[in-house]
């Protein structure tokens, strides 16, 4: 017996209502202590996505909006041949 691959496949979608990310901070949005706000600290999206890749998951910034973003966690999926 063995596993091969199949396909991937989105699993849950997380909106916000928030003002989106700007696309400057696109590719520094999963950075870790990277925040927009006065009094953020900036942890949350890089513990998500780490702890998502430790499970060979991946979480992705899919949209983004000035009426918020959406994020998708991308997960493996295996078939037993």
């Amino acid at each position: 017996m063995f596993l091969s691959e199949c396909s991937r496949r989105a699993d849950p979608s997380i909106q916000d209502t928030g003002a989106g990310v700007p696309p400057q901070d696109m590719e520094r949005v999963f950075d870790p202590f990277f925040t927009t706000r006065p009094a953020g600290i900036g942890p949350g999206l890089a513990i998500c996505r780490t702890i998502i890749e430790r499970y060979e998951g991946r979480l992705v910034l899919a949209e983004s909006r000035p009426q918020g973003s959406t994020f998708e966690v991308i997960s493996s999926s295996y078939c037993r041949s």
